[in-house]
């Protein structure tokens, strides 16, 4: 999940996190999982906030088109 400066901080991804769980749910999925960026403080403030857990981290390989260094984040939510 990616925002756009404008909605960040207008709950978009609280909302959108909210409605790939209840997805996942009536899905009957164990959970989700996803990936951050270490760096990407906010994001991992709020999945931390709502429960989810870093199970395992990367180094970033460098891209022309990210503009993230440091490490990644597996982050895992069971139901």
């Amino acid at each position: 999940m990616s925002l756009v400066s404008l909605f960040i901080r207008n709950f978009v991804g609280s909302r959108l996190l909210n409605l790939v769980e209840e997805i996942a749910r009536k899905r009957n999925l164990n959970g989700v999982s996803l990936i951050a960026f270490k760096q990407n403080k906010a994001a991992v403030r709020l999945y931390e906030k709502t429960g989810y857990k870093t199970i395992d981290r990367r180094a970033v390989v460098p891209h022309d088109y990210i503009n993230y260094t440091g490490d990644t984040l597996l982050m895992v939510s069971v139901n």
